[in-house]
């Protein structure tokens, strides 16, 4: 990753778009798309390559909510069951060019101090030192937003610009053949309109969820074997 300085053991080049976890869905969340399970939203989104974008906790406009947490994180998350393990990678660079960017841990007397239309960047940190209601403390998540575009508001992608997905060991294969029947179908609308047609190698990797080892594994497609993460 050629970004012209050191490059920490906690960063890296992606981030991940979850389908479910424990908390509870904002309100903004159409009723439809909180009744659904994890796996039925990551089809959807997959179906209709695009993430659809809802107001965030404290106030904004609607966005699309990424983490950067690198692997070791993720699995935490997943094994403390904060995050459901099927989920969505994108290239930093990826987002970052749709608008996205990182959000703002502000403090609590500096959160108001936010001009409204840059709230929705802001996410409320409190004192470590104080516990209780109305405390927020949420920058174990690593938070990346991204603007919604478009009518609905989302965030669109190409199945050549999704770098992978995350899913449960259990599910690997329903999953891997529904992402070979998309890359042969764009394969064949790209042959009909005389481009070049997407490479094996170019292909969304998985990242498997194995919850014996509570370990993410990218599954190195087509026929090379599997390993962990650090080689992506």
């Amino acid at each position: 990753m050629a970004i012209g300085f050191p490059v920490l053991p906690d960063q890296w080049d992606y981030l991940v778009h979850f389908t479910g976890r424990a908390r509870s869905k904002s309100s903004s969340v159409p009723a439809e798309i909180r009744r659904k399970t994890a796996r039925e939203r990551f089809d959807g989104i997959l179906e209709e390559g695009a993430i659809h974008a809802f107001r965030p906790y404290g106030g904004g406009p609607p966005v699309v909510s990424f983490t950067e947490a690198v692997q070791s994180s993720l699995e935490h998350l997943i094994e403390a069951d904060q995050f459901e393990p099927w989920g969505l990678v994108f290239a930093k660079s990826t987002v970052y060019a749709e608008g996205g960017g990182p959000v703002w841990y502000v403090r609590d007397d500096l959160h108001q101090q936010v001009p409204s239309a840059l709230r929705g960047w802001a996410v409320r940190t409190t004192d470590p030192s104080v516990s209780g209601r109305g405390t927020s403390r949420w920058t174990h998540e690593r938070e990346w937003r991204v603007p919604g575009t478009g009518d609905p508001l989302q965030f669109g992608f190409a199945l050549a610009g999704l770098h992978a997905v995350i899913v449960p060991q259990s599910e690997f294969s329903s999953v891997e053949a529904g992402l070979d029947r998309d890359v042969q179908s764009l394969n064949t609308r790209l042959e009909q309109l005389g481009r070049r047609q997407l490479r094996h190698t170019e292909a969304p990797r998985v990242w498997m969820w194995n919850s014996s080892r509570k370990r993410l594994w990218d599954f190195r497609r087509f026929g090379d074997g599997g390993n962990g993460l650090a080689g992506r």
